[in-house]
């Protein structure tokens, strides 16, 4: 395969990721879209960031958030434009990851295959969340740093793959899989003598240090804006209650994996088979740098459970290692036409459950993807809100509807948009009562998606109402 044709293979790659994002670009805001969109505006109009308004993700999410909206203008539906830009990272840096390590046919079918099954709407492969941004930026950074690896950039390069990583880690902290997987292939190949030790030691000092540059910044402006408040939202909150270890919803893992595994399922079947057929040939051992493919299956599996809460989406973070492994596997089989079949079959499911989702009615979209009712209640109340509201007037959704106020592009009266926040962060429930009975910061008008004893079991917030 000619470089030309290597560059129309990713672009076709780029496109189908841009076709599968194309209909959600009119469905409505899922609840982590909204929410960042509401907390970034809050932010930009000077409330203080986890004080004011609060989210358990580091501030480069919100980053992303406020700079987008600057750019579209204010535009709420423009969210899905940025997503689908961040897909198409994925699939370039994919295919670069895959070209590097193998070659342009490979590289050409991982770009193919990440638009594929990262965009698949069955686990919110569409949507702006963070496993969509923070991975894409980690299958780039991880890009880079194979690019290093085999010799086609300089050591510097590793400084940036550093920064994408740390960038990554930035927009949500289980971005962690393509530092973690470069990190692990150096230590390896010091232990194994890979590469001279002195080449090795400086390509990690440099991938630490453009790492630890922008966590650096992170936790500069949290000491500067409030230390306990940031180190809480960015690893307390997460550590303490909501986690693999603590508070992990395995019954929501069983249900997802449902909808995930028709999707990612085969490409990783196929991967096993392919690689336990190529190292029982004889004589067949791989190149020391593919080794970087399975620690990042390895870390990315970490990084997904690490989160506990195993929301349709969180999927996604699987998606991108298994789409490459599943690419290089394939490719390692005889023959073109062999390839081709085994990728059209494996490919096969994830996109007959795309058009099926892309052809439903856009009010029935949440429903099937994110199985959330309040995702079109939250855009009917915006607009019946911007419709009534007179100046001054302010609107409180309780106990959670964080989709409402990106939709109704409104600063939140209250902190936490989310219902486990609002049960689970010390001192929220107290807070809402206050607010609710305080003359001063009483919302003009209250919305009940849920119970007010849910989230508040005092009593104090349902006699305020």
């Amino acid at each position: 395969m000619t470089a030309r044709q290597f560059r129309i293979g990713v672009g076709a790659g780029v496109v189908l990721a841009i076709v599968l994002h194309l209909r959600f670009l009119f469905t409505p805001l899922t609840a982590d879209e909204g929410g960042f969109l509401a907390i970034g505006r809050a932010w930009g109009h000077g409330s203080d960031l986890y004080r004011q308004v609060w989210v358990d993700r580091p501030q480069g999410v919100l980053v992303v958030f406020r700079l987008w909206d600057d750019i579209a203008g204010g535009s709420t539906a423009s969210v899905r434009i940025m997503a689908t830009l961040f897909a198409v990272v994925a699939v370039i840096a994919a295919g670069v990851i895959a070209r590097v390590l193998a070659d342009r046919t490979t590289g050409v079918l991982a770009a193919i295959f990440v638009a594929a099954l990262s965009s698949a709407p069955i686990i919110e492969g569409f949507i702006a969340n963070g496993e969509l941004l923070s991975g894409a930026l980690s299958v780039a950074g991880l890009a880079v740093g194979c690019m290093v690896i085999t010799g086609r950039w300089g050591a510097r390069w590793m400084f940036a793959s550093g920064v994408i990583a740390g960038c990554a880690m930035s927009i949500k902290q289980s971005g962690l899989d393509g530092f973690l997987a470069v990190f692990a292939w150096l230590v390896l190949a010091l232990l194994f003598a890979w590469r001279e030790r002195v080449v090795l030691l400086r390509w990690m000092a440099l991938l630490i240090g453009g790492f630890a540059a922008v966590i650096g910044l992170l936790a500069l402006h949290g000491a500067l804006t409030g230390w306990h408040d940031w180190w809480f939202a960015f690893a307390g909150y997460r550590l303490g209650s909501r986690s693999a270890l603590v508070g992990a919803d395995w019954a929501r893992l069983r249900n997802t994996m449902h909808a995930a595994l028709p999707i990612l399922g085969p490409t990783l079947a196929a991967a096993a088979i392919c690689a336990a057929g190529y190292f029982s040939r004889p004589g067949r051992k791989p190149r020391n740098e593919l080794s970087i493919l399975a620690l990042w299956m390895v870390a990315a599996t970490a990084a997904f459970l690490s989160g506990g809460q195993f929301h349709r989406h969180y999927w996604v973070t699987l998606a991108f290692p298994i789409a490459v492994l599943g690419a290089v596997c394939i490719t390692s089989l005889r023959g073109w036409r062999t390839q081709a079949l085994v990728a059209a079959v494996v490919l096969l499911p994830a996109m007959v459950s795309s058009v099926r989702l892309i052809a439903l009615p856009r009010q029935q979209v949440p429903l099937r993807t994110s199985t959330d009712p309040r995702l079109v209640k939250d855009e009917h109340m915006a607009h019946w809100y911007l419709a009534n509201r007179a100046p001054g007037e302010t609107m409180y959704i309780m106990c959670a509807g964080a989709a409402f106020y990106g939709n109704a592009r409104e600063d939140p009266p209250f902190p936490y948009l989310w219902y486990d926040n609002v049960r689970q962060v010390p001192g929220a429930r107290q807070q809402l009562g206050a607010m609710l009975t305080s003359a001063a910061s009483r919302p003009t008008f209250v919305a009940l998606y849920q119970s007010p004893d849910g989230c508040d079991s005092s009593g104090i917030s349902s006699r305020a109402i």
